[in-house]
C-alpha cells in the first residue's frame, strides 16, 4: 500500500508543460505552411525553433543585450545582466496569433531562466525565440535535421537510396540526407507541396 502511494506521488520525467506565446500574424503563417510541408503539427514547428533556439550559441549572445539578470546557458557560457536595462517586452498589436506548445520539464526550466534574465514572461520569451529562429540562416537544415530524428527506419532508408542515386548522378556534389530534405523544403516553401510530394516525384525521375 506505501509502495502504492509512494509510487503515485514521483513526478513523471515525461512531463510536459504548456507555453502557449503570442507571435506576429505572418510567423504564425509561415509556421502553418511549414507544419504542412513536414507533416509535422503547428506547434511541433514552434517548439523545434524554440529547443534548437535555446541552444544555439549565436542566438543567445544577439539577445545579451536585452538581459537584465545573468543567463546560464550551458557550462561554457555566462551572460552578465544589467539592471539598468528595461524588462523585454515585445509589441505585436492586434495583428497576433497564439501557439499553445508543450514542453518537457528540462526545456521548460531552460526557457524559464531566459524568461528570468530577460525579466519577462516565458510565453515572451518563447514568442522572441521564434522570432530569431525564423531569421536564421540554416532554418531549412535546421528542420531537416529534425526531421530525420522522427523517420522511422524504413523511411531513412528510402532517402538514403535516393542519396546514392542522385550522388551517382551528380559527381559535382555530394547529397547527404540533410542536405536533400533541406532542399525540397526550400522547394516546398516555393511551390507549396508537401516534402513527401516532392521526395516522390524525385524518386519518380530517377526510375
Amino acid at each position: 500500500m506505501n509502495q502504492e502511494v509512494e509510487s503515485s506521488r514521483k513526478t513523471r520525467t515525461d512531463k510536459k508543460r504548456a507555453v502557449s506565446p503570442f507571435i506576429s500574424k505572418d510567423h504564425f503563417e509561415l509556421i502553418r505552411k511549414l507544419a504542412y510541408i513536414t507533416d509535422l503539427p503547428q506547434k511541433s514547428v514552434g517548439e523545434i525553433l524554440i529547443t534548437e533556439g535555446m541552444k544555439s550559441n549565436k542566438i543567445i549572445s544577439s539577445l545579451r543585450v536585452l538581459f537584465r539578470r545573468e543567463f546560464a546557458k550551458d557550462a561554457d557560457h555566462l551572460y552578465l545582466g544589467d539592471l539598468a536595462r528595461k524588462p523585454y517586452r515585445c509589441k505585436l498589436g492586434t495583428d497576433k496569433k497564439r501557439l499553445p506548445m508543450r514542453f518537457l520539464e528540462k526545456d521548460f526550466n531552460n526557457l524559464a531562466s531566459l524568461a528570468y534574465a530577460l525579466d519577462c514572461s516565458i510565453s515572451m520569451a518563447a514568442g522572441l525565440l521564434i522570432k530569431m529562429g525564423m531569421k536564421r540562416d540554416d532554418l531549412y537544415t535546421l528542420l531537416s535535421q529534425s526531421l530525420l530524428k522522427r523517420m522511422n527506419h524504413e523511411e531513412i532508408q528510402d532517402i538514403r537510396k535516393l542519396c546514392r542515386i542522385l550522388d551517382k548522378n551528380s559527381p559535382e556534389h555530394y547529397i547527404t540526407m540533410p542536405l536533400l530534405i533541406s532542399h525540397a523544403l526550400e522547394l516546398g516553401i516555393s511551390k507549396g507541396k508537401s516534402i513527401k510530394f516532392i521526395i516522390l516525384s524525385w524518386k519518380e525521375k530517377v526510375r
